[in-house]
Parts: structure tokens; sequence; C-alpha cells
């Protein structure tokens, strides 16, 4: 799933003569034990969020869902006012990206709402068969529900899944099909001969798997880049790969992480256990059973002394140093401003985190009046101080964005 945030809301506002009253909320999604509810962190009301189930979070839109009485989820798309952008009645809509969405439709379905639209829908099975198409996010259908798989690879290319066929290996013959890619216009780029392509953010390469080959019982895979032209990028095969951050993507070759250019190219050798992708100038990478932050020439910038460490988010990252002390948060200096006390300690989005203490009650920072201690079991949100904003109290408490 994608954490964007809702921009602060300036809801009210009145003038008096040359005085100005601006009451301000920070509304952020939640769930707790299972229903949902816009939240406003700085007041704690909460507006229910009125589906079954947000599916997904972007920055302008929501992607929910209802259960219907056969137990069938049914996904549609609505705006933060709750208004219906696409009515809820699709078996499947994901992948919101560059203003696209992947959707799913019963073949049947498809041709019972959409009878004026015409192409191709080559189906078997009216009743059972689904197919995946692209909408915008008006809810407008740009290519007809067709395919057996669709993924957003941004952009405006997709990867589709081909024909089935019929593969073999030493443990005998089996069904396995190839991915290919197309555009926005329906128009193949790519013709379906690899094993699976899949989008990868903010790059205009996708990953791939090259090689996939079955051997003492296992599946053993190898992955690489494909660029918008269909050419493979370098020559090696990685035994992993991450996305790309800020021009680079960590891959994983003979058991070690490095990170590789879009060129193909290593810039920083793979000597690491473990790599997180980049976020504002620093990875966190994993060397002798320590974690520690390097820049994009591969320099530690802060030493790798924590047992784990986060990617870091408007100036902080969330690391854990020693064994019961939980987690706290480091500058780009490697200095702690939030002292080590959180059993969790997600990233700050938008000035506020979301976390939960270590002990069963702590005494807390707040400017809040009367509230001096707080529950282990309650989702707390605090600002980049430390100090305490406003709680939620529940077993299965998330903050969306």
């Amino acid at each position: 799933m994608k954490y964007l945030f809702l921009q602060s809301l300036l809801l009210f506002s009145c003038l008096i003569s040359s005085c100005e009253v601006v009451i301000q909320k920070e509304i952020r999604i939640v769930s707790n034990n299972g229903s949902f509810f816009f939240w406003d962190l700085i007041s704690g009301d909460t507006i229910p969020i009125n589906f079954d189930r947000v599916h997904a979070v972007y920055d302008d839109i929501l992607i929910v869902a209802n259960n219907t009485a056969k137990g069938k989820w049914l996904y549609g798309v609505i705006d933060y006012n709750q208004q219906i952008i696409i009515p809820v009645e699709y078996p499947y809509i994901e992948d919101y990206e560059s203003g696209y969405l992947v959707f799913g439709l019963g073949a049947k379905e498809f041709l019972e709402k959409r009878s004026d639209i015409g192409g191709d829908i080559e189906i078997i099975n009216l009743d059972k068969v689904e197919k995946m198409g692209i909408m915008n996010r008006k809810g407008e259908i740009l290519i007809n529900p067709k395919y057996e798989r669709l993924d957003n690879l941004g952009g405006g290319l997709f990867s589709f899944r081909g024909k089935e066929r019929l593969g073999s290996s030493e443990t005998g013959l089996f069904i396995t099909s190839r991915f290919g890619m197309i555009d926005i216009n329906d128009e193949v780029v790519c013709k379906e001969k690899h094993i699976e392509i899949f989008g990868f953010g903010e790059s205009d390469l996708s990953g791939l798997i090259i090689e996939e080959v079955f051997k003492d019982g296992k599946i053993i895979r190898k992955y690489g880049f494909l660029n918008k032209n269909c050419e493979i990028i370098g020559e090696e095969k990685f035994e992993a790969v991450q996305y790309f951050s800020e021009g680079l993507a960590g891959v994983m070759i003979n058991g070690k992480w490095g990170y590789l250019n879009k060129e193909g190219e290593f810039v920083i050798e793979p000597i690491f256990e473990e790599v997180t992708p980049f976020s504002e100038g620093l990875a966190a990478v994993k060397i002798v059973d320590r974690w520690g932050y390097i820049n994009t020439a591969g320099k530690f910038i802060i030493q790798p002394i924590f047992r784990y460490a986060a990617l870091f988010s408007e100036g902080l990252a969330s690391v854990n140093k020693k064994k019961g002390q939980g987690w706290g948060y480091i500058d780009k200096a490697g200095d702690f401003v939030i002292r080590p006390q959180y059993l969790i300690a997600a990233p700050f989005n938008k000035g506020y985190a979301q976390v939960r203490y270590l002990k069963d009650t702590v005494d807390i920072k707040t400017s809040f009046p009367g509230v001096k201690s707080l529950k282990s079991n309650r989702v707390i949100v605090i600002d980049k101080e430390g100090i305490f904003v406003n709680q939620m109290e529940g077993n299965d408490v998330t903050l969306y964005n």
C-alpha cells in the first residue's frame, strides 16, 4: 500500500473587523478494530468512512470496498469528502498510478454494463471469467477488460499476462504464461516473452524476472531491469532487487547487496548483508550484523551501531540500538532527538508519527490538560519533538497517512 498525505485543511475561518480566526485540522485515515475513520489529529474528532473497508489510500482518492451478502468484495473509488467517484461495483480495482487504475470485471457483467463499448473480449464461460482493463480516476474505461492480468508500471505503461502454455521441469509438466507490456492506447510495447514484469516507483525502468528454474523442489529466480524499449539493462542477473529511489536500486548478487544505477552499473559494490532504498540522500545498510547509513557514494555518514534501522523521513529515522531499549528517532548526524522508548515507531508523515510505548504505562510530555500518562495499548501520535499530540485506544489500530 502507498503512504501519502491529505493536505492540512483550513476548514473554518472568520473575519471580524481586522481579526481573522483560523482553526486548522490535520486529517488522517485510521482503522480501529476493522472500522475506518477520518481522524483529526488536533481535536481527536472522528468521522466514520461509510464503507466496509478502505483498500488503498492515495493523496487524492481512496479505494474502498463493501462485502456483499454473498461474501463477495466489490470495489470503488471515493474522494476525501466521501463523494463517490467510481461506483462500488467492481470485483477488482487496484494500482492507482499516473492517473490510471487497473480494474477487473466479470465478462458477463461488463457486457451488460457497457454494451455501448466495442472491442474483442475472448471468453469461454461468461459467468466465471474475470478480465482486467484500465480506467482513469473518473471511471472512464480506456482499455476494455480483456486481459487475464494487468499491472500498472507507471508512466502510462502496463504489464500484461499472455496466453497460457505448457512448460516442463524436472518434476514434470506445468501450465505457465509470459508477460509483455502495453501502453495506454492498448498498443503492444513489448511482446509477452518475460516470466514477469513489475513496476518500480519513480524509475523509468521496470523490475523483471529473467530466469526461473525448479531445483530440489524449490523455485529459483533471477531478476533484472527492463527499460521502456524492452531492453534488459546490464548483463548481470540478480538474486533479488529493490525499487529505484534517488537514481539507485538495491540488488543482491552472491548473497550480498549493493546499489545499481539506471545504466545497470554498480555504483556501490555488493558488500552488505541487507539494505533499504535511499531516502533523503541516505540508505540504511547492514554490515557485520549492525545497521548504519550511507550516502549515494557509498560512504558511511552514520556508523553501523544499530540493531535495526528504518528509512529517513522528514529528517528523522527510527532506530533500535540496544536489546530491550526500544525504538527512538535520530537525526542525520546520528544523534537521538527522541529517546528510545517505543515498541513501534513509524516514519514521520507531515510532522507526525504513530508510536506505541514499550512500557505498560509511561509519563509523557504534552500540552493537553490533565493528560500525564498513557497506557501502552493505545496508538499515540507524536510530533517531531516527541510531544504527545493525540491517541486512539485499541489493539488493532493503524494510521494510514
